[in-house]
């Protein structure tokens, strides 16, 4: 068998990690998806989803939905929380206009930049911008935007 193939499965599932994709990883504290362009394999504690989407990314990223998943996904000890598949596929993924999706992918990519720079380079303010877009993508209100900023 091939290096990868400690078990059999379908031929073409192999080809999934060269593809753009977003990796989730599977216990986290908080929310911590990554993009990759380069076709890296992840282990048994990450998942993918394969798609070329950097609006997804800083949605899945955002506060927002961070929050939505912890009400949802199993609880481990220590603060840490299992974002598997099953608690990924029940989030709601809001649909966004053309320019909304422009401005998100633009700071995302602004964000991936630095980062490749400088792993430990300042995004705050980005990530803030983001979730300010999230919070009125959701249509939230102050009530609730305070209730995501403080957990």
């Amino acid at each position: 068998y091939e290096w990868y193939a400690l078990q059999r499965c379908a031929a073409s599932y192999f080809k999934e990690f060269d593809l753009t994709k977003i990796i989730v990883p599977a216990i986290v504290k908080s929310a911590s998806y990554s993009f990759d362009e380069l076709g890296f394999y992840g282990n048994d504690k990450t998942s993918i989803i394969t798609v070329n989407d950097k609006f997804l990314l800083g949605l899945l990223n955002s506060k927002t939905i961070d929050y939505y998943l912890r009400q949802i996904a199993s609880t481990k000890q220590n603060g840490y929380y299992e974002y598997k598949p099953v608690y990924l596929s029940q989030l709601p993924i809001a649909k966004a206009s053309q320019k909304i999706k422009t401005t998100v992918e633009a700071l995302v990519s602004e964000i991936l930049s630095k980062r490749h720079l400088d792993h430990y380079a300042d995004i705050g303010t980005l990530e803030t911008m983001i979730d300010n877009i999230v919070y009125e993508l959701y249509d939230l209100d102050i009530d609730e935007i305070k209730l995501i900023e403080q957990n």
